[in-house]
């Protein structure tokens, strides 16, 4: 089982399972688990990534689990509200 670390979050091999690309080929993808960054949250946040090359794989900027995760609407109430608060710092 593999263990890799991203920006302080330990992430574990949980699993592997097959994949079918679209040109029809397989290969296999590496199951990860982290906990939810979330206060006081047990559960778990799930990736999947190619074994080749996982190192650089963006998926490991999953941070919450499904219940934590932030709907569209607050990502972009969030991303205003941070450019407003720049732009008021200038």
């Amino acid at each position: 089982m593999l263990t890799f670390e991203r920006n302080g979050r330990l992430w574990l091999e949980i699993g592997r399972e097959p994949y079918c690309r679209k040109d029809g080929s397989t290969t296999e993808l590496i199951v990860w688990a982290c906990r939810c960054a979330s206060d006081g949250c047990s559960e778990s946040v799930e990736v999947k990534t190619p074994t080749a090359g996982y190192e650089s794989s963006k998926s490991f900027g999953a941070k919450h689990c499904e219940a934590h995760k932030l709907s569209p609407d607050q990502v972009n109430d969030r991303f205003k509200a941070a450019v407003k608060a720049r732009r008021a710092a200038k």
